[in-house]
């Protein structure tokens, strides 16, 4: 799967779970969120425990600035 086609994807799943979780709140009055910290690379990451840091590390960005906040890393 090309990068491309790979961060297609994933835009859609979160996509999906962000609608199912908003459907829960009003339909259930939950108070429920989510924030997901995506990365990429040009050049892949010596192993998998840095990219995770990575994408750890936007998460807590995202959280920080608040609702709705998509955080891009360069």
């Amino acid at each position: 799967m090309s990068r491309h086609a790979f961060l297609a994807a994933l835009i859609v799943v979160a996509g999906a779970v962000a609608w199912l979780l908003v459907a829960l709140e009003r339909a259930r009055s939950w108070g429920a969120g989510f924030s997901i910290g995506a990365v990429t690379f040009r050049t892949p990451p010596a192993d998998a425990d840095d990219m995770l840091h990575r994408a750890d590390a936007a998460m807590y960005v995202a959280k920080q600035r608040g609702n709705q906040v998509v955080f891009r890393v360069a």
